[in-house]
């Protein structure tokens, strides 16, 4: 009985312990059960913090990036003259222009409700070009010499001053009207192409001077209120609140950049290969003495039309001046009257040389342009002493030389990369498709019979800045001729 009670009790004890051991199982179950919960929970946390954090960071860097971008965007040469210290294969001289497209709406002025805009691209100099130090501002105030208005020909618009970028995918940047806008930036200026309206891209009348008063208007508005960062040279860029302004244009630009000098938009012009009207000429003589107005008129003497018109014209001012000299009442004012040259000297035809392609066009190497010369050389486009070009690029079929040239062949692709015989890429870098094609335009320039003239602007600024007298700047016309025989 003892026994049996014993193992009884043994027995008991056995099922109680088997009792206790299951529920401390259980227990533990439940525990590791919570216990992998909030494992998971706390790994989810983890992963969602460790996310964040990337997230976080990663927006960061698109910040930094986007404003870093916008800021070299509103510099036009932070990011050009990069290009000189990383690609030294290519010319220092030829660096793209970058420009920033705005539209300006022309309900700003007009009273006449519409959805018409004002097109126009602009950039600013760098703070190590030509910038003006005031003596009573700290040094890393500086200001700009002002504003040159760049008015393009007919056909053209205010995209050809510039290179494609981000602020301009639409910008085509031409060569001989990029190194205009190069020059103007590098001198200190600002850079402000504007479009015409009309459809035909040729400027007109009045409405064409009242879109570029809303483009003064509201840049001027737009950079007074904000001061320009120029962060690669540590200095911030100023305006003044009345600008000096010069226009420059070529052609239907050439009109209009005298136009609005008769405006009072501008104070100075240099008119390319453009005829003048007796009547604007009589307008902007007519202007008060102060400021004084300058007229520097370059035409090119292959177009023999435009330049015996332009030299009546310099003929026609020269006189009425001597008449008003010769009356009493002007023999006092004879020091502060209006001024003007005429230049038939410096845009004249060029050699086309590999250095001269190198230093036009944008991207290309000396290899590159010693095979252009070579290939128009030998299908006789280019004599070749002189290597002038003996036939008008603008009318030949040069660039089918290249189709059979091997390794020099040209590419017909668009953006979608399919056949298109409107678009054409020479050895997958140089756009030759009809005004939108760098290389031609160099080649237009060389010929020299209705085209954009760069050689002229660096001494049109020094006469317009009075840093030189009429006399030395009609003294180194002169000596470029001497150069050019």
């Amino acid at each position: 009985m003892t026994v049996l009670h014993s193992r009884s009790i043994y027995n008991v004890t056995d099922n109680t312990s088997n009792r206790g051991n299951g529920r401390l199982a259980s227990k533990l179950h439940r525990r590791q059960g919570q216990h992998r919960r909030l494992c998971s929970v706390s790994f989810l946390m983890r992963l969602f913090l460790a996310s964040t954090v990337c997230v976080f960071f990663l927006v960061v860097t698109l910040f930094y990036h986007y404003y870093r971008h916008i800021d070299s965007g509103t510099n036009a040469f932070e990011t050009q003259m990069q290009h000189k210290l990383d690609h030294s294969g290519l010319s220092p001289e030829a660096y793209p222009v970058y420009g920033i497209q705005v539209d300006f709406d022309r309900n700003t002025i007009t009273e006449e409700k519409n959805n018409q805009v004002v097109s126009a691209v602009y950039a600013m100099p760098s703070g190590n070009h030509g910038l003006i130090d005031s003596p009573s501002s700290p040094k890393y105030l500086k200001k700009t010499k002002g504003i040159v208005l760049l008015l393009h020909a007919c056909s053209h618009n205010a995209l050809k001053f510039f290179a494609p970028s981000s602020t301009c995918p639409d910008c085509v940047g031409l060569s001989e009207e990029m190194r205009l806008a190069r020059i103007v930036l590098e001198r200190g200026y600002i850079a402000l192409a504007v479009t015409a309206g009309s459809k035909n891209g040729c400027w007109g009348g009045s409405n064409d001077i009242q879109g570029i008063k809303i483009v003064m208007k509201g840049f001027l508005n737009h950079w007074l209120s904000i001061p320009h960062e120029d962060h690669a040279n540590g200095v911030t860029i100023e305006i003044d609140e009345h600008p000096i302004v010069y226009a420059i244009g070529a052609s239907s630009g050439g009109y209009m950049a005298a136009k609005v000098v008769a405006e009072g938009i501008a104070e100075s012009a240099a008119v390319m290969v453009m005829g003048l009207r007796n009547e604007l000429l009589d307008k902007i003589s007519s202007l008060p003495d102060e400021p004084r107005r300058k007229l520097y008129l370059a035409p090119m003497t292959r177009d023999k039309g435009t330049a015996q018109r332009v030299r009546d014209n310099y003929a026609y001012w020269t006189k009425k001046h001597e008449q008003w000299q010769q009356l009493e009442e002007r023999k006092s004012l004879t020091n502060s009257t209006h001024e003007i040259i005429l230049d038939e000297y410096s845009c004249v035809p060029l050699p086309v040389t590999a250095d001269y392609l190198w230093n036009r066009v944008p991207g290309m190497t000396l290899e590159e342009a010693q095979t252009v010369v070579r290939v128009l050389t030998d299908h006789k486009h280019l004599d070749s002493s002189t290597l002038k070009l003996i036939v008008d690029p603008t009318r030949s079929n040069w660039r089918d030389f290249f189709l059979h040239e091997g390794q020099d062949q040209v590419f017909s692709i668009n953006e979608a990369g399919s056949q298109n015989e409107n678009s054409m890429v020479l050895w997958g870098k140089f756009d030759l498709t009809p005004g939108k094609s760098p290389l031609a335009k160099s080649l237009h320039r060389a010929w020299a019979m209705h085209e954009y003239c760069s050689e002229i602007v660096e001494i049109a600024l020094d006469f317009f800045e009075g840093e030189k007298s009429k006399q030395e700047v009609v003294d180194a016309i002169r000596q470029r001729k001497q150069n050019h025989r």
